[in-house]
């Protein structure tokens, strides 16, 4: 009995620190600095709350998302503006939809909170700003956005952490939008 607690705990422990839980001790990245994260140089430009994310004549916004789960909340928008140049010798997907564990990932950490990043849909005649699942090429650059569903009673709460975390196996990139 006492070997299952103890498992138990050490599996709680563990699903905590891959949460990427905040510590007031965390060093945090500084906007338009250009950082390495696994086989990527990743440089993050702006990161704003916004209401919706323009592609030409086209807004994409929360309300633009048929979900059970938005419509029962108010949500904004992070909207993240970055570049990525894959320096490793394999093509990678840059921001996968389903990372694998230890996989190039982006999330924004809230308390009790992990956020996967959105796929922005755009008409077909229309440029794709978002970067998010994007084949690349050892040595390719991208340049685009990142955009994050987020609670609006998370952001309103100026006591509760709001970070984005990029990372690739042990290398992680910390930036706190609180600041």
């Amino acid at each position: 009995m006492i070997k299952y607690k103890a498992l138990t705990l050490l599996i709680i422990l563990i699903a905590i620190l891959a949460l990427g839980a905040c510590n007031a001790g965390d060093e945090f990245a500084e906007i338009g600095e250009v950082y390495q994260v696994g086989d990527w140089e990743i440089q993050v430009d702006q990161i704003e709350i916004v209401q919706y994310v323009e592609i030409d004549d086209y807004y994409f916004s929360v309300e633009s998302i048929d979900d059970y789960y938005f419509s029962i909340e108010s949500y904004e928008l992070i909207k993240v503006t970055l570049t990525g140049t894959l320096t490793g010798d394999e093509e990678q997907v840059f921001l996968p939809l389903l990372p694998t564990i230890g996989g190039f990932e982006a999330r924004i950490i809230t308390d009790g909170y992990s956020i996967m990043q959105l796929r922005l849909a755009v008409a077909p005649d229309k440029a794709r700003v978002d970067v998010v699942q994007t084949t690349m090429q050892p040595g390719e650059t991208i340049e685009g956005v990142v955009v994050f569903p987020i609670s609006s009673a998370i952001l309103n709460d100026e006591d509760s952490s709001v970070i984005l975390r990029i990372r690739e196996g042990d290398d992680s990139l910390t930036y706190n939008l609180r600041e």
